[in-house]
């Protein structure tokens, strides 16, 4: 059995990489790209193609309403589309392989760091609880599971294949995670940098970042210090080469200010577009805020206060928000959160009465059937003209809720956990004389 699972592992990366090679050559490779889970307006390969023909011709690529990708990103596509475009898709691959590997060591890592505080704390946990512990198996298949739930999973592929510019943004978070397990304050902040100049949204992620560094420095506040300088050096000096490119602050509007205002509603997996599309014009900007609001700051505060002795879970629940509330989310964001939840499979078959995680199938049955039934629906209503709107919102929201009871699940599982282990383990009899009284 440990002979099979080695060689999955090492056949995992080549296996991932012929299956997204297969797609890209396929003729298949289009109808990916096109799809609207898939590619959105500041992501889509197409609109990165006309924003370098604009950028060629000598023409602002921002004075439109066409490309809303960064000034650097657009000066490194036009290199890569004007002297190497025959090798863009295996670019791809290459990020998708690269972003993999660093999950598997971060995972690993977090494994042994998980272990060790096991171990640490085992005096202060209740008797009984020892088969709640890590065992040698949870850190070996932990990081396997990873990096096969990210190679293989079926959002990052088409991700992948749709050529969308969130396969490098996900590189870019894979890296701050990395710097946070080991502890790295120039590679966690210049990733986070990167991250946030693509996307402002994974600002929020700079909380777990200092959480995790200040763990490594004997003094928190010079910790705390020299993270957020760090990481606004950086950001700042990345602002200011990418006014250097384009050579005036135009960028800004196209790239950031749409994320805000969200002025195009075309339909994606989101939850803003058919709200915005039904609102009166006069209660728009309420809801902006209130909607922004919500995807950003709104559960940064109680999350950081809960998990502060875990940043790599609150780090991945905030990711994972994120993915299901940012104005403009697709399916790249959903699979690489997907890809992290291995890290806690320890919480997925607990021994205790009371199983931690208790709507894993449901789940599963709802990501599956919303992903299904997606594309479907969108056959229905733009193709065959028998369905309308609502039929794709609902299903999109239906995946939007289950993303949620997701998340809300790992939580509660981890909470309960840690209760177990201090507590100890509820036996049968007990279980039947608690009651729930309401004073």
């Amino acid at each position: 059995m440990v002979a099979v699972s080695k060689l999955l592992n090492v056949a995992a990366i080549p296996g991932a990489s012929i299956i997204r090679l297969a797609l890209i050559i396929s003729p298949h490779r289009n109808i990916i790209a096109n799809r609207v889970e898939v590619s959105t307006l500041l992501n889509s390969w197409k609109r990165v193609t006309e924003g370098v023909s604009l950028y060629q011709h000598g023409v602002s690529p921002y004075t439109g309403d066409v490309f809303h990708e960064t000034p650097i990103a657009l000066w490194i596509f036009n290199i890569m589309m004007t002297y190497f475009p025959s090798v863009i898709g295996i670019v791809f691959i290459l990020c998708d392989i690269v972003t993999s590997i660093i999950l598997y060591i971060t995972a690993k890592l977090y494994m042994e760091e998980i272990k060790k505080k096991e171990n640490a704390e085992k005096q202060s946990y209740a008797d009984g609880v020892t088969e709640l512990l890590l065992g040698e198996n949870d850190i070996k298949r932990a990081p396997r599971y990873v990096l096969s739930a990210y190679l293989f999973n079926p959002y990052i592929i088409a991700n992948c294949v749709g050529f969308t510019t969130t396969t490098f943004g996900n590189m870019c978070l894979s890296c701050v995670f990395l710097g946070m397990v080991k502890g790295y304050r120039v590679l966690s902040c210049v990733a986070l940098a990167f991250s946030v100049y693509q996307s402002f949204y994974t600002v929020v992620l700079i909380v777990p970042v200092c959480i995790y560094l200040s763990r490594h420095d004997n003094n928190k506040s010079i910790s705390l210090f020299l993270t957020l300088t760090t990481f606004l050096a950086t950001l700042s000096a990345i602002l200011y080469v990418s006014y250097i490119i384009i050579g005036d602050w135009s960028f800004l509007n196209s790239v950031y200010v749409v994320i805000l205002t969200v002025p195009d509603l075309r339909p994606n997996i989101g939850l803003f577009w058919y709200f915005f599309t039904e609102m009166f014009e006069h209660f728009r900007l309420l809801f902006i805020f209130s909607f922004q609001l919500n995807a950003t700051l709104l559960y940064l505060a109680p999350l950081s206060l809960r998990f502060h002795s875990n940043p790599m879970l609150l780090a991945t629940s905030l990711t994972a928000l994120i993915a299901v509330f940012k104005s403009y989310p697709c399916l790249g964001d959903v699979g690489f959160y997907l890809s992290l939840l291995p890290l806690w499979k320890h919480l997925y078959n607990s021994k205790a009465v009371v199983p931690d995680m208790q709507q894993t199938f449901i789940i599963l049955c709802s990501l599956v059937i919303t992903s299904v039934l997606g594309p479907t629906v969108w056959h229905l209503w733009i193709y065959s003209r028998s369905a309308n709107a609502n039929f794709y919102f609902g299903v999109t929201l239906a995946f939007a809720t289950a993303q949620i009871f997701l998340i809300t699940d790992v939580l509660f599982a981890y909470i309960k956990r840690e209760f177990t282990l201090v507590k100890g383990i509820i036996n049968t009899d007990d279980k039947k004389k608690m009651k729930l009284l309401l004073e």
